[in-house]
């Protein structure tokens, strides 16, 4: 049975930065007792769309694994994961200086951003001006 991700709140705005809307995806796997997933970062969905639109720079805090994304005036990125059963849907929270996500109940969901086509693993921090 695939898992399909649920569309999840669109136009949402908080401090300039933007997130677009959500899309839905499908996974073509399997889970239950002595399977394995396997899926690379490429291929996770995409969970959400976010643009800063700000004079600042902004920072996506990634949880529960503390992981920051910054992000310049203008730049957009597409937050992936990989999904599960438990992933969505997300509790996005402004705060200082950028936005708090959370997974639902999944404690690692292994995020990744798109950033001008490449994939790149969210750290501690990542900034994208070093992908330019």
């Amino acid at each position: 049975m695939p898992i399909r991700t649920a569309a999840i709140a669109a136009g949402y705005r908080a401090s300039g930065l933007v997130l677009g809307p959500f899309a839905q995806a499908t996974c073509p796997a399997t889970f239950g007792q002595n399977q394995t997933f396997a899926m690379t970062p490429e291929n996770y969905p995409v969970v959400g769309r976010f643009k800063n639109e700000t004079v600042f720079a902004m920072t996506l805090y990634l949880e529960m694994l503390p992981e920051e994304v910054i992000l310049e005036p203008g730049d957009e990125v597409e937050l992936l994961a990989l999904p599960t059963g438990n992933l969505l849907p997300l509790d996005v929270a402004p705060v200082e200086g950028g936005l708090h996500i959370h997974a639902h109940k999944t404690w690692g969901p292994d995020w990744h951003v798109r950033f001008r086509g490449r994939v790149i693993k969210a750290g501690n921090p990542t900034r994208l001006s070093d992908y330019r």
